[in-house]
C-alpha cells in the first residue's frame, strides 16, 4: 500500500507546521483503512505513527481512538502476523510514558513487544523499542541503564522516524541529571547539527530545548533563554512539548531574578499541562515544581505550599504504580525534579515519608 507510506511522509512534514485541519483529515483517512493480512503490519505501524502525531499536537482523544483501532487489528491479525500486536504494544508503550505519565508501564510493555521481536527478527521495531525503553528508563531515574540504551542508538537515530530526536534529546537530559553539563550540552548540539543537516525542524527544536536546559543548569541564563525561545518557535505546532518548554523558560527567568516574567511563563505552562492532560517527555513534575517555586519567589507562600503539596501527591501516585522497589527509589530520589519536589514539600510543610 504505497499511499500509506505517502501519508506517513506527509504527516511528519505537517508536524512542524500549523496545519491541524490537513493533519486531521489525513489521520482520519488512515483510521478508516481496512487492511488485508498482508498489509496489516504496515497499517498498524502507520497508525502507531499517527497516534504520536495526534498526541504531540494535543489531540489526545483522537490518539486514544487510534490506540483502540490498533488493538482491534492486533487481535484480528495477530496469529497470522505476529509483528502486528508487537507494533500495537510498542505504540502503547510509548504513549503511556510520553502521555499518561506511567514510565513503569512503558518499560514493561516495551519488554513484551521486545520478546515478540526476538522471535520475528523485526530490526526496525527493535530499534524503536530501544528508544522507548531508553526514555522510560530516563523518566524512572535509572540513569546508568538509560545512558547505555540511548547511547547505543546514536549512530542509527535517523532511522527512528518520528522518534529520531529521542536518543540524543533524552541522553542530553540523562547527562544533565548526572551533572555532566559539558557532555549534555555537546549532545544537544549534535542533535541540532544532525537535524539541520536532515532538514527536520522538529528535531532541531528539541535539540535547542535540550541545549537550553543544559545551559540553564550551567547558570548560563541568557543563552538558555535564547535557545528555549528558539525551540518554542520551531515547536509551535507541538502542543505536548509546550508545558515543558515553558517550565524551562520560567526556570531560567526565575534564576535571573525576573520573578514576574517567570511566574507568567510557569502559569501558562501549568495551564496548558492541565488543559491537555499531559506534558511531553514526562515533564509534568518539572512543570508543577517550577510553578510552585515561582509562586514562592513571588511571595505567594500559601499558594506555593498548596502547589508543592499537589505536585508531591502526583509524584507519589505515579511511584505507587512502580512495582520494582529499586526503580521506585530511583524515581523518587534520582530524578532531580522529583527529589526537589519532595525536599520542598518537607521544608515548606513538613511532608512525611515518601516511600
Amino acid at each position: 500500500m504505497p499511499w500509506v507510506r505517502g501519508v506517513l511522509v506527509k504527516l511528519r512534514a505537517l508536524l512542524c507546521r500549523d496545519a491541524p485541519a490537513e493533519t486531521a483529515a489525513l489521520s482520519e483517512l488512515l483510521l478508516q483503512v481496512e487492511p488485508t493480512a498482508e498489509a496489516a503490519n504496515l497499517v498498524v505501524f502507520a497508525l502507531g505513527a499517527t497516534s504520536i502525531v495526534a498526541d504531540v499536537a494535543g489531540r489526545l482523544d483522537f490518539a486514544a481512538r487510534i490506540t483502540a483501532r490498533t488493538a482491534a487489528l492486533a487481535a484480528r491479525f495477530g496469529e497470522q502476523q505476529p509483528d502486528v500486536p508487537a507494533w500495537a504494544i510498542a505504540a502503547e508503550a510509548h504513549r503511556v510514558g510520553y502521555v499518561a505519565e506511567d514510565p513503569w508501564a512503558g518499560l514493561t510493555q516495551a519488554a513484551v513487544a521486545e520478546e515478540i521481536c526476538r522471535r520475528t527478527g523485526n530490526r526496525r521495531l527493535q530499534l524503536l523499542l530501544s528508544a522507548v525503553r531508553g526514555t522510560s528508563l530516563w523518566y524512572l531515574g535509572a540513569l546508568d541503564e538509560a545512558e547505555r540504551e540511548l547511547g547505543a542508538l546514536a549512530a542509527v537515530h535517523p532511522e527512528l522516524g518520528l522518534l529520531s530526536a529521542y536518543p540524543m534529546f533524552c541522553r542530553s537530559g540523562v547527562l544533565a541529571d548526572r551533572g555532566a553539563l559539558d557532555e549534555a550540552r555537546a549532545e544537544a548540539e549534535r542533535l541540532v547539527a544532525s537535524a539541520r543537516a536532515r532538514g527536520v525542524g522538529l528535531d532541531e527544536g528539541r535539540g535547542r530545548w535540550a541545549l537550553g536546559a543544559a545551559l540553564l543548569r550551567a547558570g548560563r541564563l541568557e543563552e538558555a533563554e535564547r535557545e528555549v525561545l528558539a525551540a518554542r518557535e520551531l515547536l509551535a505546532a507541538v502542543a505536548l512539548d509546550a508545558p515543558g518548554l515553558l517550565a524551562t523558560l520560567a526556570a531560567a527567568r526565575l534564576a535571573a531574578g525576573r520573578v514576574d516574567e517567570a511566574l507568567a511563563a510557569a502559569s501558562e505552562g501549568l495551564d496548558r499541562y492541565l488543559a491537555q492532560g499531559a506534558a511531553g517527555f514526562f515533564r509534568g513534575a518539572q512543570v508543577r515544581l517550577v510553578h510552585a517555586e515561582c509562586l514562592h519567589g513571588a511571595g505567594r507562600i500559601d499558594e506555593a505550599r498548596g502547589a508543592v503539596a499537589s505536585a508531591r501527591e502526583r509524584l507519589l501516585a505515579i511511584a505507587a504504580r512502580i512495582e520494582d522497589p529499586a526503580y521506585r527509589r530511583m524515581f523518587l530520589e534520582d530524578v532531580p525534579e522529583n527529589a526537589r519536589t519532595l525536599e520542598l514539600a518537607r521544608a515548606w510543610q513538613g511532608g512525611g515519608g515518601d516511600r
